[in-house]
């Protein structure tokens, strides 16, 4: 009878490098005596790891940097301008209304925009606090005319799946942003209905060391309890499969670390003054976007770039962050501003974070962020790997990028073409 093999890939979100230890994350310490073990993984900077992990490359290679960046004419969003111009100005307008009904009722009209309008199958796009009156200018980084799972997806660009595809490999993709991720419950729902298809390769994703981190912080206890429930539920999905198939490789990683928060800044009270003072139109004149850890702005004419460079030499950002110029866009292998990410792109420093943000709720302050510089110790994660006849051994560091070819070993294809990365296993 036919050995059945497979590879399972598992995403631990923002489980940090010193997250392992023998009392709260018991089964993962064991397994990293029994496999490559790459005790501090440095990953990308920006907030499309995906992207890195599946094509071995930089985002200033890839192009592939922000979740959101400024393309009007190939935006999905492109329908807010027409058929739903009453409800976006009803959205702005809510709010005035108390914050806890605010929050419910925008969430709902967004949902509705947006889902009814095509994004039903993926979580994504995660519009959240975005205006609806810019986000015909915005597009998707990844996923948006099909998920990154797909052969084609990144066009010219190509990526594990592309190669996967072409060596006729079968893949259960069941990571973000399938419905399948998230906690241990919707992950072994997802693992559960799909073990028995005996694909070559699973992926799976764990949330809740991200998701929930954000509002409790790093150094809590309830971090260690949801560390130790994240582990518990990677042994029920690593148990599940070994007794499905007689040969089980694993490569499981924390995609990213985790920074306390210490300080929350309002650049957003910036950006309206200065185009109320200059009288500059939202959309017409600039745009600008909060990521958590980012601050960018387009300037759309002479007028908004005059007014809005007048920040350059404020002491705020001297002192949380710097301007990303490109030297800087350089050493962490980012693209440099211009019309596609931003003409101007502010970096908050290590515990600092942008509030009001685009992504997180007001009412629930944050106290753990990620997105900060990628060589700093608490944006590391980490890596394994285990996989039959390769000797267990211990590596210092290693890169995000390294585990698109180290997955390629494991599954036996060859490395997407552009792939400027080293497996793991070799």
């Amino acid at each position: 009878m036919e050995n059945k093999k497979t590879v399972v890939y598992v995403i631990l979100d923002a489980f940090r490098w010193d997250y392992i230890d023998e009392k709260n994350t018991p089964f993962l310490f064991e397994l990293t005596k029994k496999s490559v073990y790459a005790k501090k993984l440095k990953s990308s900077t920006g907030f499309t790891q995906r992207t890195a992990m599946f094509t071995g490359i930089a985002p200033s290679e890839s192009d592939v940097f922000t979740v959101f960046y400024r393309d009007p004419d190939n935006s999905p969003f492109k329908f807010l301008h027409k058929k739903s111009a009453k409800l976006v100005k009803l959205v702005e307008k809510m709010t005035r209304l108390p914050h806890h009904f605010f929050c419910k009722l925008n969430k709902l009209v967004r949902d509705s925009l947006i889902q009814s309008n095509g994004f039903r199958r993926c979580r994504f796009p995660i519009v959240a606090n975005i205006p609806l009156n810019i986000l015909p200018q915005l597009s998707l980084s990844e996923d948006q005319e099909r998920g990154l799972w797909y052969p084609g997806s990144l066009g010219k660009i190509e990526t594990l799946f592309d190669v996967l595809y072409k060596e006729d490999k079968n893949v259960s993709y069941l990571m973000y942003p399938i419905e399948f991720c998230g906690t241990t419950e919707k992950v072994m729902e997802g693992a559960r209905r799909y073990v028995d298809d005996q694909d070559d390769l699973y992926l799976f994703q764990f949330n809740d060391s991200d998701d929930l981190v954000h509002f409790c912080g790093v150094n809590t206890q309830r971090r260690r309890d949801i560390c130790r429930d994240v582990d518990s539920g990677l042994k029920q999905l690593v148990d599940l499969f070994e007794s499905k198939f007689d040969d089980v490789s694993l490569v499981i990683i924390g995609d990213h670390g985790m920074s306390d928060v210490h300080k929350s800044l309002d650049v957003e009270r910036d950006i309206k003054s200065i185009a109320k003072k200059n009288k500059l139109c939202l959309g017409k004149d600039f745009l600008y976007f909060l990521d958590s850890t980012m601050l960018r702005i387009w300037w759309l004419n002479n007028k908004a770039k005059e007014a809005f460079t007048s920040l350059y030499n404020k002491p705020l950002y001297k002192e949380n962050g710097e301007w990303v110029n490109d030297e800087l866009a350089e050493k962490y292998s980012i693209p440099g501003p211009g019309a596609k990410y931003g003409d101007m792109i502010w970096w908050v420093n290590q515990g600092v974070m942008i509030e009001p943000c685009f992504f997180h709720p007001t009412k629930n302050p944050v106290k753990a962020m990620h997105g900060y510089k990628s060589d700093y110790e608490d944006m590391k994660g980490f890596a394994l790997c285990r996989v039959e006849g390769v000797s267990p051994k211990q590596i210092e560091e290693c890169t995000l990028y390294d585990i698109c070819p180290t997955i390629c070993d494991a599954v036996g294809v060859r490395y997407p073409n552009m792939n400027k990365a080293k497996s793991l296993l070799k």
